[in-house]
């Protein structure tokens, strides 16, 4: 017997009795998880992937801003912003609402003065890790996570990297930043 819970839970080796009203317990144990900005507007439509903790099977695909109902236990969460925020262990105790907060994204305005290769990075301490390509695009608004970023551009039909562009920018939580790449 398969119960319509996230995720699913399976009773076998069922007997039943013929002719009598026949009770099947399973346990449920259940609590709720929400998903939100500090602060700010709600950029609602932003995708969640819920995984049991430590696999990476898809049990769920959560929306922010909506609380759902999952069985006990420990989950991953890859929530799917520019760059994805992963979070792991996240325990669902029973009867409860666990609430997960992430960073408010800001707002990324950005201008190329003609069409090309073009993509964003996030900047970090280590290294600089591709988050978005905006090739061929003159114009375009990113919801991006706080933090370092910088864009790379170079005109189409330019095979030379020293004619390559690098405009850096920061983005704050809840802010908007126009960013020209002359």
């Amino acid at each position: 017997m398969k119960v319509h819970t996230i995720p699913p839970v399976i009773k076998e080796n069922i007997e039943l009795k013929e002719g009598v009203h026949n009770k099947i317990k399973v346990k449920t144990p259940q609590g709720y998880l929400n998903i939100l900005h500090h602060n700010g507007t709600e950029l609602k439509g932003t995708k969640c992937i819920i995984r049991k903790h430590g696999t990476m099977q898809t049990i769920n695909i959560h929306e922010m801003f909506e609380t759902v109902k999952y069985i006990t236990g420990k989950y991953d969460i890859e929530i799917l912003s520019l760059p994805r925020t992963y979070l792991s262990g996240i325990e669902i105790s029973q009867s409860k609402t666990k609430t997960v907060k992430i960073d408010q994204p800001g707002l990324a305005n950005i201008y190329i003065p003609s069409k090309g290769i073009a993509g964003i990075y996030k900047v970090k301490k280590d290294n600089v890790a591709l988050v978005k390509n905006i090739n061929n695009i003159l114009r375009t608004s990113v919801y991006l996570q706080p933090g370092h970023y910088m864009i790379i551009y170079r005109p189409a039909n330019v095979d030379m990297t020293s004619l390559s562009k690098e405009r850096h920018f920061i983005i704050k939580s809840g802010h908007s930043v126009n960013v020209n790449v002359d």
